[in-house]
């Protein structure tokens, strides 16, 4: 096998971050995904107000924790080495994972601290806001894969 020269160390080091990161945002949301869909049940079925307040509080705690991974893996991305030919979806795909988790803070923002404090309105709007960011995330590692292969 021939040895690596900077650059392709640099791209396998840096394919290694991206891989690492969606497959750990994939992990947290396959965690969190029960507890959303729990909460979006009570939402369309009008009873979020009758929802037990001690699964309330560990969806709220397991959202938070989440979030604050989310925080780490963008750290993560902001401070990556990358290579010349992929800083401009870099960018853009720090950007979209930012606005995915500004999305994910915003959910737990609106949940407030009970099932009577939850704001259905707010609660919507970060679900949305991540759904976009979702896809933009998409997205740029479509085109980031496409320009390493």
């Amino acid at each position: 096998m021939a040895k690596m020269n900077k650059t392709q160390m640099k791209l396998m080091h840096y394919a290694q971050l991206i891989n690492l990161i969606m497959d750990d945002t994939e992990a947290e949301q396959d965690q969190m995904s029960p507890k959303f869909d729990a909460l979006k049940q009570a939402l369309l079925d009008g009873t979020m107000g009758e929802f037990d307040t001690d699964t309330y509080a560990k969806t709220i705690a397991s959202f938070q924790d989440g979030t604050d991974h989310y925080a780490g893996m963008l750290e993560k991305l902001q401070a990556a080495k990358v290579p010349a030919k992929l800083m401009g979806n870099h960018k853009l795909l720090t950007q979209a994972f930012a606005d995915f988790q500004k999305g994910c803070q915003d959910m737990v923002d609106s949940l407030h601290d009970s099932p009577a404090q939850f704001d259905e309105s707010a609660f919507s709007m970060a679900e949305a806001d991540q759904d976009a960011a979702s896809s933009r995330l998409m997205k740029y590692i479509q085109k980031i894969s496409a320009m390493m292969g």
